[in-house]
């Protein structure tokens, strides 16, 4: 089991080098070889790595912030409580899987080879969560948990207590307009005899319920709208409700004249 995997784009590869012998100054493994070894293959390799790992340290820069390996391995890396995100580039998180509320090590003014205090802050982020991920595969209750960052919604940062994390589950997913739906051409084609409200649900379910029902927060990801040059309004919103331990109900809504031919609504679930 590493205590560290590292997701990066290949192109920062020699970028991760350094950071990669600091890690391994603390006597910390840590898992960042790409290549594939003949006969394995990418879950019996990677996967697992990324699977075990007591810490997912992801590296968000101008490449990776566009790699769908990067964003998959960041996603399994908050669904299980382990990841830990650092900036390489003056760049932000990825939009869609709740990567902007989570708080960054800014590695940006990092010098390779120098001492400086974003690099000492990362090693005390990425040991305290390893003491919490030791003290959890021991069966004991741990008071060195993680302490993980989130932004207010004006964008000031806090701190979330430690007795909170150690017990706080995460799940993420989004959620594609249901166009097969029978009731689906009701939603957007917007004639006269449609006009006003109308909405359509897509029950989700968790893989694995929660102890009882989670906060759940749910954004818009995605719109494909009508004709620009038309004059007409193009309205959509969404929303969960009935939030179960099990799961919720995610409702897609459009009113009047709108005309909305496809949508994409990302979730999170928080919960203990």
């Amino acid at each position: 089991m590493p205590d560290i995997f590292i997701s990066y784009a290949h192109q920062d590869r020699q970028r991760v080098r350094p950071l990669v012998s600091a890690l391994e100054k603390q006597k910390w493994s840590v898992f960042w070889d790409r290549q594939i070894p003949a006969g394995q293959n990418w879950d019996s390799h990677i996967g697992s790595a990324l699977e075990q790992a007591r810490c997912v340290l992801v590296l968000w820069s101008v490449h990776s912030i566009k790699s769908p390996e990067v964003k998959e391995e960041a996603g399994e890396g908050a669904r299980r409580g382990r990841l830990l995100p650092a900036r390489l580039d003056d760049v932000e998180p990825p939009l869609g899987r709740g990567f902007r509320e989570i708080q960054f090590a800014d590695l940006t003014d990092h010098k390779p080879g120098r001492p400086s205090a974003s690099l000492r802050n990362l090693l005390k982020d990425i040991s305290r969560i390893l003491e919490s991920s030791r003290a959890e595969t021991d069966g004991e209750r741990s008071h060195g948990a993680s302490k993980p960052f989130k932004r207010t919604p004006r964008g000031t940062r806090r701190r979330i207590s430690h007795s909170t994390a150690a017990h706080q589950r995460v799940k993420i997913g989004e959620v594609r307009f249901p166009k097969a739906d029978p009731k689906a051409h009701q939603f957007w084609d917007g004639k006269k005899e449609n006009l006003g409200p109308r909405e359509i649900s897509v029950q989700v379910t968790f893989d694995v319920p929660f102890e009882k029902p989670p906060a759940v927060v749910v954004g818009l990801r995605e719109l494909d709208l009508g004709d620009a040059s038309s004059a007409r309004i193009h309205r959509v919103s969404v929303r969960a409700e009935n939030i179960r331990a099990d799961g919720f109900d995610l409702y897609f809504a459009t009113w009047m004249e709108s005309q909305v031919y496809g949508a994409v609504a990302s979730w999170i679930a928080v919960g203990e």
